[in-house]
């Protein structure tokens, strides 16, 4: 990490082969396991996020989406998965993107939840889908005055205060890359991010921009779960349709379980069994947990989801993952105070490190919320 505390973030897009169809089933699994394996063992500093652009991009098929605390980390995963059979022989890298978090000059004066443009860390929140694109400015931008730009950036931020679920990423590459800025955009809705792009287009700074393209647009999932969306074979199919009944299950039960008997602190329910059920079929599997963290944070459901989250905080044994950062982290962007309280709780009784980090990056506008966060985060492991 550099002296000023900031990170590295690598977009690294790539498009399989023609080749690869060609291959069996067997040596198409056996390098989907190489290189699913090969990504777990990439140093813990290093965020790693996978993304599925199949069928949604001509040039790009799966995204790599890398956060380190040096250049030098970001190398150490570039040539581990470099080294996979996958990468190596059916892979072509289309697109690469290198950029660096910074505190943004213009967000001094407007504050709310999770605020954006004054870390210097990247909290991915986690959520179904991710938009990407570079972004460049015109050079008559950096000769206007600076109390113009600040007039304009702050009518863009109203605009994007419209929009809450859409959670975005700026990072940036002056000087290091061919553009200026990196924008990623974290959200479970498209359309909403359609509209806001689409409003953004009417306000005075956009006479200012000069290239925004291209535009990636990405489906989150594990590592796994994206190489499969490469891979398509039987088995992966096959646990595809045993996850979603598993969900089906939860839909059918976990609702009205709540709705007939409310969770009561210190009080045992039923929906702690089928949770507990759930997690004990499917807690290796990075598909099924992926689509339990959708599952259960709900923004349309609040107090389902204050509900589930309760119930997940009795259920032990079954250690940390990186799904309950992924959970905790989309509860806590959420408008509902109760539910960033639940999730706090939560975070608490999982315990790790990597969650008080994540409830450090937190901004937190609710006084009684915000002294809660201060006084747990002195009990927790570092």
């Amino acid at each position: 990490m550099d002296a000023n505390g900031r990170q590295y973030v690598k977009y690294d897009f790539f498009k399989i082969r023609p080749s690869w169809f060609w291959q069996e089933g067997n040596d198409r699994g056996q390098a989907k396991t190489q290189f699913v394996e090969d990504a777990a063992k990439l140093p813990g500093t290093v965020m790693t996020r996978a993304y599925s652009l199949v069928g949604l991009r001509a040039d790009a098929d799966l995204l790599m989406w890398y956060v380190a605390e040096s250049l030098e980390g970001l190398q150490t995963a570039a040539v581990r998965l470099r080294s996979t059979t996958l990468v190596g022989k059916y892979m072509d890298q289309t697109y690469s993107y290198l950029a660096m978090t910074r505190k943004s000059e213009y967000v001094s004066d407007h504050r709310h939840p999770d605020q954006e443009g004054d870390r210097t860390k990247v909290t991915a929140t986690g959520s179904k889908y991710l938009i990407v694109y570079p972004f460049v400015k015109t050079r008559e931008w950096y000769l206007l005055p600076q109390e113009e730009r600040q007039r304009m950036m702050s009518e863009h931020f109203r605009v994007g205060h419209k929009y809450p679920s859409v959670h975005i990423h700026t990072s940036y590459s002056f000087g290091l890359d061919d553009h200026e800025f990196m924008l990623g955009f974290e959200t479970d809705h498209p359309g909403e991010f359609l509209d806001l792009v689409a409003e953004l287009r009417t306000i005075e700074g956009s006479r200012y921009t000069k290239l925004d393209t291209p535009i990636f647009t990405c489906v989150a999932g594990s590592v796994e779960r994206a190489v499969e969306s490469l891979v398509g074979d039987e088995g992966a199919h096959e646990t595809a349709v045993a996850v979603d009944e598993s969900i089906r299950h939860l839909t059918d039960h976990l609702s009205p379980s709540f709705e007939a008997r409310p969770v009561e602190d210190s009080v045992s329910h039923p929906a702690e069994g089928l949770l507990e059920e759930f997690l004990e079929k499917h807690c290796r599997n990075r598909q099924a947990m992926d689509k339990l963290v959708d599952f259960c944070a709900d923004s349309s459901r609040p107090e389902f989801t204050v509900s589930a989250l309760k119930c997940l905080a009795r259920i032990e044994g079954f250690g940390y993952n990186r799904w309950q950062t992924s959970l905790v982290a989309k509860c806590l962007a959420m408008p509902d105070v109760e539910v960033r309280g639940a999730a706090v709780q939560l975070a608490v009784f999982w315990g790790d490190y990597r969650l008080k980090e994540l409830l450090e990056s937190h901004v937190e506008p609710v006084p009684w919320l915000k002294g809660r966060i201060r006084k747990v985060m002195e009990e927790m492991p570092n």
